[in-house]
């Protein structure tokens, strides 16, 4: 993504499989009506402009098992935390690379 200024631009802009109760009421309708392989109307925002391009969609089973629900939780929380972590560390490599021309 060269023009992102998203940090998920380090990943391509990949935002992966996000819950439909993760996002916002703007956004989701037009991920929704979104048809799969398509990218989504634009979004005006005060940062910019956001589009998304729907690669799937999956509907989940429901959970009945609590400890089932709890171990999809805790393996999603880690999964951000190590996310977080990794751009964390890519951006101070970022930072600490010179690069000299001559």
């Amino acid at each position: 993504m060269n023009l992102s200024i998203s940090e998920t631009a380090l990943q391509g802009g990949d935002l992966d499989w996000i819950s439909e109760n993760a996002i916002s009421e703007k956004f989701k309708s037009r991920i929704i009506n979104t048809p799969v392989g398509n990218i989504s109307e634009p979004i005006f925002l005060p940062e910019g402009i956001l589009f998304f391009k729907v690669r799937d969609k999956r509907k989940l089973k429901k959970i009945v098992n609590l400890e089932d629900a709890k171990n999809q939780l805790v393996k999603v929380e880690k999964t951000k935390i190590l996310r977080m972590h990794s751009l964390s560390h890519y951006k101070n490599l970022r930072k600490s690379i010179t690069i000299n021309y001559y």
